[in-house]
């Protein structure tokens, strides 16, 4: 692309954000091409019907707020409500998660860390006497 058509389009632009439009791409079924264009030309007049179809579209994509206790509704609405489930896990002895206290991998890192020497102070080092000068 010279440098020509660069300028052209960047000019082009410019007048269309003068004019409070952006230009851009949307994806859609080859189908509803038309109507997609149709709705965009509407929708770019500074018009009270634009106005208006900009209103009711923003409110039939957008649907219905979502209400409190919809989750706890729908549990309820649950055909599992009332079949009697046990839900309750048989505890297994296992490999231990790192983060439990008690885990070795926890102690080896707490250890360590507690062996480490300490940091230097206002230029002066302290010296761990186990392990040395750092």
């Amino acid at each position: 692309m010279g440098n020509p058509q660069k300028r052209a389009i960047k000019n082009y632009l410019s007048r269309l954000g003068q004019r409070g439009l952006a230009r851009f791409e949307v994806l859609g079924r080859d189908a509803d091409r038309d109507l997609i264009r149709s709705l965009a030309r509407r929708l770019s007049e500074d018009t009270l019907e634009a106005s208006e179809l900009r209103a009711s579209v923003s409110k039939s994509i957008a649907g219905a707020p979502p209400t409190p206790g919809g989750i706890l509704a729908a549990l309820r609405r649950s055909p599992l409500v009332g079949a009697g489930l046990d839900l309750s896990r048989a505890r297994k002895k296992g490999a231990r998660s790192t983060c439990d206290a008690r885990s070795p991998r926890y102690q080896h890192h707490r250890r360590r860390r507690q062996a480490r020497p300490s940091e230097s102070f206002a230029g002066l080092q302290v010296i761990n006497p186990i392990r040395g000068a750092a």
